[in-house]
């Protein structure tokens, strides 16, 4: 069998992306209050920080559902699903 480097890096890509989100996650009210003009309201806010949050979420998750594909090995030895997947 002949190794290729679709897995490490394909490994490698889901690992830094879901530390990146885990960063901004940690990192969500200085974020959201870069979005937001200098006089906002409390509403504007909670209604920023709820999209800031919901997106974060969903992206965690669906990180979360790829790793599960690539661990059970569903498309870890598909070189096509791992080169979609690297991009």
């Amino acid at each position: 069998m002949r190794v290729t480097g679709l897995i490490p890096a394909r490994f490698l890509t889901l690992t830094s992306h879901l530390v990146l989100l885990i960063s901004v996650l940690l990192a969500r009210e200085e974020n959201v209050l870069a979005c937001l003009p200098v006089d906002y309201t409390e509403m504007e806010y909670r209604r920023r920080d709820g999209e800031f949050l919901g997106g974060l979420i969903a992206g965690v998750a669906l990180i979360a559902l790829e790793f599960i594909g690539f661990i059970t090995g569903v498309s870890m030895f598909t070189g096509l699903a791992s080169l979609v997947c690297i991009l």
